[in-house]
């Protein structure tokens, strides 16, 4: 097994449910994806997954609280799990906060499934979160089973530019070789052969360029395969630290081709 090797330098730069009875439970909440990279000014959609775990579910309310700054909520939509609109539903974009309340009529589910369905808007760069707070449930013929504790975030980062407009990350240890014969590919602009080689190449869409200061904390990493190599990559290794032809060790391996 062939294992590609990456050294890569990063400075490390609702309403609540009246009259319930309150039982623990291990009923819990999630966001699909939980990390989402947008651009600003760009709209993105996240679900918000209702996971009983066990527990018979008829009632649920998502209080989703969210950065007014950095965010603006465009619209929900419940999902089929528990389809029917409780009253008390809201959305604040002036305090950052969504109640989503549903129900089933005459019945219970214990199906993992979407909640809701929620569209956001980005307006500031820069990375928050989605949470769910007090006031979140999930009611079994009146009694809670929520664990808010064991319910999820979502992290959120806003790039000032489009990824599609991202230039290559710049440093020395970007690119790899790897054994393998070139791939012959149209260049877009001239029209011309071009030669791609066989490599391992490091892009940074958060941090674009290594002479360029930027106000994200959070960096995000990916790598591709260019050319046709004739090694099969299954793992990758990465270290954070300032030496860009430092040795990764085995301390940090993943078979994703991104890190954040």
């Amino acid at each position: 097994m062939k294992k590609a090797l990456i050294s890569i330098v990063i400075f490390v730069l609702g309403i609540g449910l009246g009259g319930v009875a309150q039982a623990a439970g291990s009923a819990t909440f999630g966001f699909e994806p939980s990390i989402i990279n947008t651009a600003l000014g760009d709209t993105f959609t996240i679900d918000v997954i209702a996971y009983p775990n066990g527990e018979l579910i008829d009632t649920a309310r998502a209080l989703v609280q969210f950065d007014d700054d950095a965010l603006e909520l465009q619209y929900y939509e419940l999902g089929d799990l528990l389809p029917n609109a409780a009253p008390g539903n809201y959305v604040d974009n002036s305090n950052g906060f969504v109640s989503m309340g549903g129900y089933l009529k005459g019945t219970q589910t214990s199906e993992s499934g979407v909640y809701a369905t929620v569209v956001f808007k980005s307006k500031l760069v820069g990375t928050s979160s989605l949470r769910f707070i007090e006031g979140t449930k999930m009611i079994s013929i009146g009694d809670e089973r929520i664990d808010l504790e064991g319910s999820s975030t979502a992290s959120i980062t806003v790039y000032s530019i489009p990824t599609e407009d991202m230039v290559e990350f710049e440093p020395e240890s970007a690119e790899v070789d790897l054994p393998g014969e070139p791939v012959v590919e149209i260049d877009q602009e001239t029209g011309e052969e071009i030669e791609v080689p066989s490599a391992l190449k490091v892009v940074s869409l958060s941090h674009p360029s290594q002479n360029e200061w930027q106000a994200l904390s959070e960096v995000g990493m990916s790598w591709k395969i260019t050319g046709a190599p004739t090694v099969e990559i299954t793992e990758y290794y990465y270290s954070i630290n300032k030496e860009p032809q430092a040795d990764p060790g085995t301390d940090n391996s993943t078979p994703d081709t991104n890190i954040s």
